[in-house]
């Protein structure tokens, strides 16, 4: 197995939001904020040579420093286009009048505004955008924000899908579109909500994530993630404070559950008695280094092909979770540990201790998935280098291959007769 190979850029920016281009350039996001003439806000676009070691920048973009900083985004997956939030001046904001959905168009040494949309409605400049989502056929765009709304617009219109849905004014934390543009998952500390995308309507929910009854858990992030077999499985994230990170369907009365990453099958409801029903798991994602009351984890997942599952049927699929498709799931948690795990099994398969000097606030893959990128607001972007083929490192097969021969033989001794033990008594 490759190890993956991993380094440290500096991007002279507290680091708040970054994602990949389809051509694999890395757009980053941050900045001071308003009012801090020191520290710019800015949008750049880099290329990558993870052999080299660098981080050239393509194309970079000065922003207001009366403006609030990037604060999420996200690429079209076909157009040159990309999306942030970032909060207008304090007056506009109090006024009503944040534009706070940006759009930008990208290219050669180019990074230029082109259209500016308002989907908050709080009038407090301490709320702001924190999500942004193109769907994978760039025919929509959902946002969510930290006073709880949730909006889908359609692209390139901008003109909303159904009218703006307020999440009981919590903070909306993540969202996503399933590969057919049919559904939007979306995720508050304490709701998890399974919605149609042509006008809105809750298709499911799953509230007050609790694990044994008794312990409380939060949902962080979520994520739909293609099955490879023509269906798809819905990929989500809570959390609970404490030091384990494992799926929520886990019965572990031995130790704590917090963190947890679930697949389910569309055809299966989402319940949750089924969330605790599952018994295939029983390894620790993530341990804290540290006892930190009120620690978080950021949750990115991606796609890798693994071609040995290619000739299984689906039959075999369905019945032993054999896909087409490799997983990988990422994950930066408060303690400074960048993460990799396989999200079908959440194996862990590396870690990166200290990846940052300070809060780790992004992480994206590339179109590839050969490449992880976390930015902190220590102002360093960290790049791993994945390999093609991503595993735990464990025994020598020659060694197993060996103890498996030793075992086989003292087994034949013992039951040949071969050593006579002496009898006591």
């Amino acid at each position: 197995m490759g190890k993956p190979h991993h380094f440290l850029v500096n991007v002279d920016l507290p680091v708040f939001c970054l994602a990949f281009t389809p051509d694999n350039k890395l757009v980053v996001g941050g900045g001071g904020g308003p009012g801090r003439s020191g520290v710019n806000n800015k949008l750049v676009l880099y290329n990558i040579d993870a052999p080299k070691e660098t981080a050239a920048e393509y194309a970079s973009r000065l922003l207001s420093n009366e403006e609030d900083a990037p604060m999420c985004l996200s690429v079209h997956p076909e157009e040159l286009i990309f999306a942030c939030g970032i909060n207008s001046q304090e007056k506009a904001i109090q006024a009503g009048d944040n534009k706070n959905l940006r759009m930008f168009k990208y290219g050669d040494n180019l990074i230029e505004p082109v259209k500016s949309v308002q989907t908050i409605e709080s009038r407090q400049p301490i709320d702001y955008q924190k999500v942004a989502r193109f769907s994978r056929d760039g025919k929509y765009l959902v946002t969510g924000t930290t006073d709880g709304r949730l909006t889908v617009l359609r692209y390139p219109s901008f003109k909303a899908a159904f009218p703006p849905i307020n999440l009981d004014k919590k903070e909306v934390l993540d969202a996503d579109v399933d590969a057919a543009s049919d559904r939007i998952v979306a995720v508050t500390a304490k709701i998890l909500r399974l919605m149609a995308v042509k006008d809105g309507r809750v298709l499911q929910t799953i509230d007050n994530p609790t694990l044994n009854k008794k312990t409380t858990c939060e949902f962080r992030a979520c994520r739909w993630v293609d099955s490879g077999a023509g269906g798809q499985r819905d990929g989500f994230a809570a959390y609970g404070r404490d030091y384990y990170y494992h799926r929520i369907f886990e019965d572990m009365d031995a130790m704590p559950i917090t963190t947890s990453f679930f697949p389910l099958l569309p055809s299966t409801p989402i319940t949750p008695p089924q969330l605790r029903r599952r018994q295939n798991l029983r390894l620790p994602l993530h341990r804290r280094q540290s006892d930190v009351a009120n620690a978080w984890v950021y949750l990115q997942v991606a796609c890798r092909h693994v071609a040995e599952s290619q000739e299984r049927g689906r039959e075999q699929e369905a019945d032993h979770g054999v896909h087409d498709q490799g997983h990988l799931l990422a994950y930066a948690s408060s303690d400074l540990v960048i993460g990799i795990a396989d999200a079908d099994n959440l194996r862990p398969l590396f870690q990166i201790k200290n990846a940052h000097g300070f809060s780790i606030t992004c992480l994206a893959f590339n179109r590839d998935d050969r490449i992880l990128v976390s930015g902190s607001v220590d102002s360093r972007c960290r790049v791993v280098d994945l390999p093609a083929k991503l595993e735990k490192e464990s025994f020598s097969p020659f060694l197993a291959v060996f103890i498996a021969l030793i075992i086989a033989v003292i087994g034949y001794l013992l039951s040949s007769g071969f050593y006579d033990f002496p009898s006591h008594g």
